[in-house]
């Protein structure tokens, strides 16, 4: 895996496309949202995945601009594009069930910090990858899988990866993510899972680990498939 995979897909992996989208619009209170998605603006699916690239290439070129300014840049891409309820349900699986509101709050703070924090200390990684969005195709669950490549500057075998992408209530959002035909949410909610099981089922030795960053070192270790 490229670093630029790393910094640019790591957080999308953690979508997937088991999701119901119209119930997770309901519960998440966007049901009758009037909220303009980004289709109705005009911008196709293609657009909108190129669009992500570019605001994240743009963040990893901005070497001028303090660390801090650049981290909260990726942090509000992220909010926007991610529903972090949505994918930390799936993460936990059955385990979310057993959560007090307590837990759930904690660890989906938790979870966003991390995400921002441990992908935006490799953005000065960055060598010049590039997203290149190349079609797309509607999916029998009423989503589109857009189809692209990373791009690699010196002559590299390309990368493909397969963005799934729903136009909802709150405009498009990304729902999984396919890395050379390898689906990488599964990884990471494997890793989530061995952590609860390795501590008895117990979500505050989970929610312990967490908050040390060597943890989240792991997490992104068990997503390096296809290493170059």
């Amino acid at each position: 895996m490229t670093k630029f995979l790393r910094i640019l897909f790591i957080p999308l992996i953690l979508l997937t496309t088991t999701y119901d989208v119209k119930a997770q619009d309901k519960e998440n209170g966007n049901e009758n949202s009037n909220e303009a998605s980004v289709s109705e603006k005009g911008h196709s699916y293609e657009t909108f995945v190129n669009d992500i690239g570019n605001q994240i290439i743009g963040i990893l070129v901005d070497r001028n601009s303090p660390m801090e300014d650049r981290r909260e840049r990726f942090r509000q891409i992220l909010k926007s594009v991610f529903e972090i309820k949505s994918i930390g349900k799936f993460v936990m699986a059955r385990y979310w069930r057993t959560m007090n509101d307590e837990q759930k709050a904690e660890f989906l703070k938790l979870f966003e910090d991390a995400l921002v924090e441990n992908y935006s200390a490799q953005f000065d990684n960055y060598n010049n990858e590039k997203l290149s969005v190349l079609s797309s195709h509607e999916t029998k669950d009423g989503g589109k899988i857009v189809q692209s490549q990373i791009v690699r500057p010196k002559g590299g075998e390309p990368l493909s990866v397969d963005w799934k992408v729903f136009d909802t209530k709150n405009g498009m959002k990304i729902y999984d993510l396919i890395v050379n035909g390898v689906s990488l949410s599964i990884t990471q909610r494997s890793l989530y899972a061995s952590t609860i099981q390795n501590n008895n089922g117990s979500i505050d030795a989970l929610l312990t680990s967490m908050r040390d960053k060597d943890f989240h070192k792991k997490l992104n270790n068990s997503t390096n498939v296809n290493n170059s």
